[in-house]
């Protein structure tokens, strides 16, 4: 029989991951210059946006009409259709914009 040092199980550092939502709120007052805002807004975030998707929620019909232009040019840049989610809102706080973009 022989002897042996007990060895003590070692931990490492623990980290917790928390996926920060990005929100960008629109009111349309010129619809062209809204929609160049949305594009280039999607332009420049359309890596996570093909990874990810994203969510396009409206209140008005400015805002559906929107959301739907926003839709159909990220399917043209390359996003799966799957990971575009439409949805209209009656949120009290989401009343002030015509449009809100979000994604993880």
């Amino acid at each position: 029989s022989g002897c042996a040092e007990k060895v003590q199980e070692r931990r490492g550092q623990s980290i917790e991951v928390i996926p920060v939502e990005h929100t960008y709120s629109f009111i349309i007052k010129k619809t062209g210059q809204t929609k160049v805002e949305v594009f280039e807004l999607i332009d420049e975030n359309l890596d996570v946006l093909i990874e990810k998707g994203s969510q396009l929620v409206w209140h008005t019909q400015q805002g559906k009409q929107l959301a739907d232009l926003a839709a159909e040019y990220m399917r043209n840049k390359g996003v799966n259709s799957k990971l575009i989610f439409l949805e209209r809102t009656d949120m009290p706080n989401e009343h002030l914009f015509d449009l809100t973009l979000r994604y993880t």
